[in-house]
């Protein structure tokens, strides 16, 4: 790694835009830069306002876990509001707590391994068409697959029955991605540009799930499912529910985050795998001993170590959120950094997860560092996909169950061979996305 430079040092920035145009064009490369050659604390000039870029595992633990009250969220959250609404990714203060303490029994983990099977179920139908020589759109087919799911968890809705909620989505959420490099890079006092196809798509999401939600209210029926439970939540001390309102914003933001996020990385997973026959070796012998013709089960998920590696190396390579932002609600130290109120401290997963003194080889996909005992002694903080803390992401149990068991299912059914032409280049929007259509050919394994 070489010595360090001196504290607080920072990368050359223009006079008036400072590291806006540096960062806006490459946010990977630019950051990545900036921790290996400037060190763990990096002062960065965007559109006048302070921002410190933090790479140390202990300053992340600082601001995620030991001063998480004196923080809010990122500016680029807090101008996602006009899609995501107040709900639970987005709130502060008193109505996060609310909320916070509505939500987490639903997240309980015997609920999450309940719905295990109809993960499965929903991955054996939707594959059932493909025959060798299938080729596929890689990460549309693992939207398209999640999105049946987190559809029917949270739903209880069979493919097709609310077709306008999920149509909306995909396009608020492409709309929303194209303007948030720009949207973070402007100003906290200036109002968040709301696009008329992302207004258009915002208010036919609101009908639908407003529409939902009075259809439910009515039948007074407990259907199973992730609605049934937001609707039947209850204040312990007050014994308020939600109201129609805070039940779409909550809506949205399960369905927003519970199904991009766990696409994102099956495909960064099935690519990884496809480059890489050893590890594909590994997890069909790894299904075959643990479940072999059946499918994948919930209980099996202590058995499937090897897979569950796998899982951990994708999202330490591909972490579908690859940077936390909180801005500081009081003046604060953080180790020696000076925060004023006001002042911004962001950090990426993408580069903490990619540095040296954590993991060796840290830019190859090496599944063993995660049972050969390397990773036992690294700082909490050196590994973070889901966030940390009280703001940790509340459904990375869902997550990480649905992701183990599709992986393993999808590997154990096909073998996935990438088109000669793919490239891997990557596109830091709200998430870790391809730049290109991740293209595969889909063989039937015998």
């Amino acid at each position: 790694m070489g010595t360090r430079p001196p504290q607080f040092a920072a990368p050359p920035s223009a006079i008036l835009a400072g590291h806006v145009w540096s960062f806006s064009r490459d946010p990977l490369g630019f950051l990545t830069s900036a921790a290996r050659n400037y060190g763990d604390t990096v002062r960065l000039k965007f559109g006048g306002r302070t921002t410190w870029f933090l790479s140390d595992p202990a300053l992340i633990h600082q601001i995620l876990v030991q001063d998480w009250r004196k923080f809010e969220k990122g500016t680029g959250l807090k101008r996602s509001k006009p899609l995501f609404g107040n709900g639970l990714l987005t709130s502060e203060g008193e109505m996060w707590r609310r909320q916070h303490k509505l939500i987490v029994p639903i997240f309980h983990p015997e609920r999450v391994a309940s719905y295990g099977p109809m993960m499965v179920d929903e991955a054996d139908s939707f594959t059932r068409e493909w025959v060798s020589s299938t080729q596929v759109d890689l990460l549309e087919a693992t939207t398209e697959l999640t999105l049946r799911i987190v559809m029917r968890t949270l739903f209880n809705a069979k493919p097709g029955d609310t077709g306008a909620i999920s149509e909306a989505v995909e396009c608020a959420q492409a709309e929303f991605a194209r303007s948030i490099p720009f949207i973070i890079m402007l100003p906290s006092w200036v109002p968040t540009p709301v696009t008329p196809r992302l207004r258009r798509a915002i208010s036919h999401l609101d009908t639908a799930v407003e529409h939902l939600i009075a259809q439910r209210r009515n039948e007074h029926a407990d259907h199973g499912d992730l609605l049934s439970l937001l609707l039947a939540a209850r204040d312990d001390e007050t014994q308020d529910g939600m109201d129609n309102k805070q039940l779409r914003d909550e809506l949205l933001t399960l369905f927003l985050a519970g199904h991009e996020t766990s696409a994102l990385a099956l495909a960064w997973g099935l690519m990884l795998i496809a480059q890489n026959p050893g590890v594909e070796s590994k997890l069909v012998d790894e299904a075959s001993r643990v479940y072999g013709n059946a499918h994948p089960h919930p209980n099996d998920r202590a058995a499937l170590v090897y897979t569950s590696a796998v899982v951990q190396e994708v999202l330490r390579l591909y972490p579908p959120a690859w940077s936390v932002g909180r801005e500081a609600i009081e003046n604060c130290n953080v180790g020696k950094v000076p925060l004023r109120k006001g002042d911004v401290a962001f950090f990426s997963q993408w580069v903490v997860h990619r540095d040296p003194r954590w993991f060796y080889n840290p830019d190859e996909f090496i599944p063993e560092r995660w049972l050969d005992g390397s990773t036992e002694a690294n700082p909490k903080f050196s590994y973070f996909p889901f966030g940390g803390g009280p703001r940790v992401c509340i459904g990375s149990q869902f997550a990480l169950m649905e992701v183990i068991l599709l992986l393993s299912f999808l590997v154990a059914r096909f073998h996935f061979q990438l088109a000669p032409e793919f490239v891997p280049d990557l596109y830091p929007a709200i998430t870790l996305r391809p730049a290109h259509p991740m293209k595969m050919t889909v063989t039937v394994r015998q």
